[in-house]
C-alpha cells in the first residue's frame, strides 16, 4: 500500500496477545503495508519472525516515570520520522505511552485493541485507575475489542460508550488438513493450554482429572503453559494422586503443536475473553469441553462443543468422560468445530477487517469506529 505505514505497540505480554500481533503483522506485510512493531525485548524476539523492524521499548508493567518518559520520547521520535501515520496499541500500558507519544508527534491516527478486561467497580484504587484509563481511551480515534464480551466489560470497567467500541474477532491460521492424532501408547489424552494464573482454572482441571481417572484410569493429562502458580499446581497434582498421569509441559510458543496429541481439549477458565488456544483446538478438529465464561460462548455453541459451568470440576469431568467414552460424538463435534472456525475465525477475516479499519481512518471515515455485529 502506498504512503506511510502502521506501527504496532505492545506491552510485555505472552501467549495470545503476542500471537495476535504476529498474525496481524504478517497480514499487513502480505497486503503491502509498511509496518513495524515497538515492544519490550522478549516479545520483540518473537515478533521479529514476522519480518518487520522492531523498535525496543521498556513498557514496564507498573508505573515507572523514568522508563515511561523514555518510551514516550522514543515513540514520538519514531512517529515524527514520517514513516508511520497510524499507531496501534495493545494493552492499557501501551495505550498510555502510545497516546502521549502520538500527541507529541502530531498528525498520527491512533487505534487501541482491548484483548481483555475485567470490571473493577468497588471504588478501589484499581477502579479509579481504570476510570482514568477510560478517559484516555476516549481520545483514541478507534477502540477495538476482540469479542462482544470484551466490548461489554471494557465499556463497563473503563466507562466507555459501547457504541464507540468496534468488535474484530481474533483469528487464527486454519490448517488445510486435520493432523492425525499422534499420542504414543494409545492412551487417551486430555489437555489444556493456559498461563498458570488463578483466572485460568488449572486447579479445576486437576480436580476433574482425578475424577476422570476413576472411569478411565489410562488417561493422561497435559497442562501447557507457565506462570506464577507453577509450584503450587505441581504440588496440588501430587496431593491429588496425579503423579505419572499429568505432564506440565512449560511454555509453548504455539498451542497448535500440542493439538495432535489430544483426544479432548479442555478450557476450565474462570474468566476468559476469546482464547486463541480454544480456536486452535477447534480448527484442528479436536472436541472441546469449555467453561461458559466471557466470550467462550461466542465461539462454542451447541453442536460445536460442550459448555459447562465455570469452577465445576464435576461437570468438567463428566463431559470429558462422555467424549472419551463416545468416539462418534467426539468426532462429530470436532468436525463441526473445525467448520465453525473456518467460517468465523480464519485469520484472513481478522486481517481484512483490521486493514479496512486502517484505510477508513486514513480516509477520515470515523464511522468505522462503530460496532460490528452489535
Amino acid at each position: 500500500m502506498d504512503g506511510p505505514g502502521v506501527l504496532q505497540v505492545i506491552r510485555p505480554a505472552g501467549g495470545g496477545m503476542v500471537n495476535h500481533v504476529r498474525l496481524l503483522l504478517e497480514g499487513l506485510v502480505r497486503r503491502g503495508f509498511a509496518t513495524a512493531v515497538a515492544c519490550p525485548g522478549d516479545a520483540g524476539e518473537e515478533l521479529a519472525a514476522a519480518g518487520v523492524p522492531v523498535y525496543p521499548l521498556f513498557l514496564t508493567g507498573e508505573m515507572s516515570w523514568a522508563h515511561d518518559l523514555v518510551d514516550i520520547w522514543r515513540l514520538s521520535l519514531i512517529l515524527r520520522s514520517g514513516a508511520f501515520d497510524l499507531v496501534h496499541a495493545h494493552g492499557l500500558k501501551a495505550a498510555t505511552v502510545t497516546l502521549a507519544a502520538a500527541r507529541l508527534a502530531g498528525r498520527v491516527r491512533t487505534v487501541y485493541t482491548a484483548h481483555g478486561a475485567t470490571p473493577v467497580l468497588d471504588g478501589s484504587w484499581e477502579h479509579l485507575r481504570l476510570r482514568a484509563a477510560g478517559g484516555l481511551l476516549r481520545r483514541y480515534d478507534c477502540v477495538v475489542a476482540v469479542s462482544q464480551h470484551t466490548r461489554r466489560t471494557v465499556s463497563t470497567a473503563l466507562g466507555l460508550d459501547p457504541s464507540q467500541v468496534r468488535v474484530i474477532y481474533n483469528g487464527i491460521e486454519v490448517p488445510r488438513v486435520i493432523p492425525p492424532r499422534g499420542a504414543p501408547g494409545g492412551c487417551p489424552v486430555v489437555g489444556m493450554v493456559a498461563r498458570l494464573a488463578p483466572r485460568k482454572g488449572v486447579e479445576v482441571f486437576l480436580q476433574a482429572a482425578r475424577l476422570i481417572l476413576r472411569e478411565f484410569p489410562r488417561t493422561r493429562f497435559l497442562v501447557a503453559g507457565d506462570g506464577p502458580l507453577w509450584p503450587q499446581l505441581k504440588q496440588l497434582a501430587e496431593s491429588l494422586g496425579l503423579s505419572g498421569h499429568v505432564l506440565f509441559t512449560g511454555r509453548l510458543r504455539e498451542a497448535a503443536g500440542l493439538m495432535p496429541f489430544l483426544d479432548v481439549f479442555a478450557l476450565p477458565s474462570l474468566q476468559e475473553d476469546l482464547p486463541l488456544a480454544l480456536l486452535e483446538a477447534m480448527a484442528r478438529g479436536r472436541p472441546v469441553v469449555a467453561a461458559r465464561t466471557g466470550g467462550v460462548a461466542e465461539v462454542v455453541s451447541e453442536g460445536t462443543g460442550i459448555l459447562v459451568p465455570p469452577g465445576d470440576a464435576g461437570a468438567l469431568a463428566a463431559q470429558v468422560g462422555r467424549l472419551l467414552g463416545d468416539r462418534g460424538l467426539a468426532e462429530r463435534l470436532g468436525r463441526a468445530a473445525r467448520r465453525s472456525v473456518l467460517l468465523r475465525f480464519d485469520v484472513r477475516r481478522m486481517q481484512d477487517e483490521t486493514t479496512a479499519l486502517y484505510q477508513g481512518l486514513r480516509a477520515g471515515d470515523m464511522g468505522l469506529a462503530g460496532v460490528r455485529g452489535a
